[in-house]
């Protein structure tokens, strides 16, 4: 957040998100997303005037226009990772690390340059590839690679042959300073943990309980604008 002196007041001035689209559906998800995802946005009457303090337009594949700014998505999620570079002067990321902390219902955060964009626990094993599937297609990036906890051997085997198929590559990580006490949406922390680990910007002595705790432990998107 950047402050500016106006009329001898100060006036807060964040960076935003914005969305113009003739897709209703698109609309209605990017609406959505930003608010779940707790970012700043603007809903623009006309894409003639860009904001200047909106980074990125999210705009649908199927929108025919252009537009200052403008970042096209298959769908509101794809918009929305792709526009992330933007959040931070970028259009591509140098790195991404997706950290995984295995079990049959394994926490994934993913890293992009040293900032956390996603912390979620996957509802199940099956459902990992799909979910990094959209991380690869999604994210504009250089390099990728997953970071996966050696905890818990039977799971980690499978995310591990499931990430080779997709030709991603695998670091294991000693869990020993990242697991945390089991308790709910700790998966997701542990893998935003496990994800930092190489980086070694992670106390391990400051334990987390939800998965709020990743925005207190670490820098988010959220904190970038």
């Amino acid at each position: 957040m950047k402050k500016i002196m106006h009329n001898a007041a100060i006036i807060e001035w964040m960076h935003r998100l914005g969305i113009f689209t003739s897709d209703f559906r698109f609309y209605h998800d990017a609406v959505k997303l930003l608010k779940e995802w707790s970012l700043p946005f603007e809903s623009l009457e006309s894409r003639e005037s860009v904001p200047g303090d909106v980074l990125a337009v999210l705009t649908s594949e199927r929108d025919e226009f252009e537009v200052e700014k403008q970042v096209r998505g298959a769908n509101a999620l794809q918009a929305l990772r792709r526009s992330l570079p933007r959040l931070v002067g970028k259009t591509v990321f140098a790195r991404i690390v997706i950290g995984i902390d295995p079990g049959p219902k394994p926490g994934v955060a993913v890293v992009c340059d040293g900032v956390v964009s996603e912390a979620l626990e996957i509802s199940a094993l099956s459902v990992l590839p799909d979910y990094i599937s959209g991380v690869l297609a999604d994210y504009p990036y250089i390099d990728l690679f997953a970071m996966v906890g050696n905890g818990d051997k039977p799971n980690r085997d499978v995310i591990v042959e499931s990430m080779r198929k997709l030709g991603v590559r695998v670091i294991i990580v000693d869990e020993r300073s990242t697991t945390i006490p089991h308790k709910r949406e700790n998966n997701a922390l542990s893998a935003a943990i496990i994800a930092m680990a190489q980086d070694r910007k992670y106390d391990p002595r400051a334990r987390g309980r939800e998965l709020s705790n990743v925005e207190k432990k670490f820098v988010t998107f959220r904190a970038v604008l």
